[in-house]
C-alpha cells in the first residue's frame, strides 16, 4: 500500500529506524523501485555502534546513510555507556562512524551527524570533523510558515556544527525546497 503511493509521489529517499527483519524486507523491496532509505540508529533501541555494520549488510541496495542518535538534546534519560548528552551523543556518534568506516563492504557508506531539537544544541556536542560525512537538519515548522527561521537561525547553528559539509534534511518537502533554494545544494530526505 505504500510503495505505491511513495512511487506516485515521486519519492526516491525515505529515512527511519528499526531492528526487525520485516523492516529490512520493506527497505529492499522499496529499493528494487529505486527508493533509497537513509537508517536511523539509537542506542535507546538496543542498538550499539557496531550493530549498524551488521544492519547495513543486510540491506545494501537500499541504504544510502546512516544516521546518528536523534534529537538527544531533549531526552536527558537517553544515554551511552552512562554518559548522557552531550558526551554521551558525541562518543557514540565517534564509534558509529568509526564501525561504518571500518568494514570495506560499507566503508563509502554516508554516515550523518546525529539531528538537535535545538539548532543551537549542536554545536554543544563538539562533533568532530572525522566523526560524520554530512551535515543533518530536521526541521518542524510548528504553526509557522514554511522557511521560517531557517536563514536567519536554524542553518547558521547546524553549520556551526557540520562546517563545509552538505546539510540533508529528512521532513517535508515544502522545508526541503526552502533548503534547496538558499543553499543551492543537498538533498531531502521525506521520513514515514
Amino acid at each position: 500500500m505504500i510503495k505505491p503511493r511513495l512511487q506516485g509521489l515521486g519519492v526516491h529517499h525515505i529515512g527511519d529506524g528499526g531492528r526487525d527483519k520485516a523492516f529490512f524486507d520493506k527497505l529492499n523491496e522499496l529499493a528494487t523501485t529505486s527508493i533509497k532509505s537513509t537508517l536511523l540508529i539509537n542506542p535507546h533501541d538496543g542498538t550499539q555502534p557496531q550493530d549498524a555494520v551488521t544492519i547495513a549488510k543486510t540491506i545494501p541496495k537500499s541504504l544510502e546513510a546512516v544516521e546518528g542518535p536523534n534529537e538527544w538534546d531533549i531526552k536527558p534519560k537517553d544515554t551511552y555507556k552512562r554518559q548522557a548528552f552531550p558526551d554521551g551523543l558525541r562518543n557514540y556518534q565517534n564509534e558509529l562512524y568509526k564501525a561504518i568506516n571500518s568494514d570495506p563492504a560499507i566503508a563509502g557508506l554516508a554516515v550523518l551527524i546525529p539531528s538537535v531539537a535545538g539548532p543551537d544544541n549542536a554545536s554543544k556536542v563538539g562533533f568532530s570533523a572525522g566523526s560524520f560525512d554530512k551535515g543533518n537538519i530536521h526541521t518542524y515548522n510548528t504553526g509557522h510558515k514554511p522557511g521560517w527561521g531557517m536563514s536567519e537561525y536554524i542553518i547558521p547553528q547546524i553549520q556551526k556544527a557540520a562546517g563545509d559539509k552538505p546539510l540533508v534534511n529528512r521532513n517535508g518537502l515544502i522545508e526541503c525546497s526552502y533548503l534547496l533554494a538558499s543553499r543551492g545544494k543537498g538533498r531531502c530526505i521525506i521520513r514515514i
